[in-house]
C-alpha cells in the first residue's frame, strides 16, 4: 500500500513538473517576445518614417518570427545535447525510482 502510494507520488511530480516548467518557458517567451518585436519594430518605423496603419502587426510578425527561430535553435540543443546526456539519466532514474 505503501509503495503503491509512493509511485503514485513519484509519477504525479513526475507529471506536474514538465507541464508547470512548459507553462512558465511559454509564459517568459511570450514576455520577450512581446519585447523583442517591439525593439527590432521601432528602428524599422524611423527608417520607414510613416505612420501607417497595422504597424503594430508587423511588430507581433516580428516578435513571432523570432520566437520560431529560438525554438528551432532550443529544439536542435535538446535533441543534440539534452537527449545523450540528461535525458538518458532521468529516464534510468525514472526505471529505477519505479522499481
Amino acid at each position: 500500500m505503501v509503495e503503491k502510494i509512493k509511485s503514485n507520488l513519484l509519477a504525479g511530480i513526475a507529471t506536474i513538473v514538465p507541464l508547470a516548467l512548459t507553462v512558465y518557458v511559454i509564459q517568459v517567451t511570450l514576455e520577450i517576445t512581446i519585447w523583442l518585436g517591439g525593439t527590432v519594430a521601432e528602428p524599422l518605423e524611423r527608417f520607414v518614417n510613416v505612420t501607417f496603419p497595422g504597424f503594430g502587426i508587423i511588430s507581433s510578425i516580428v516578435g513571432l518570427l523570432i520566437v520560431l527561430l529560438a525554438l528551432i535553435i532550443f529544439g536542435a540543443l535538446a535533441r543534440n545535447v539534452l537527449e545523450k546526456g540528461l535525458l538518458t539519466g532521468l529516464k534510468e532514474f525514472l526505471k529505477n525510482s519505479f522499481n
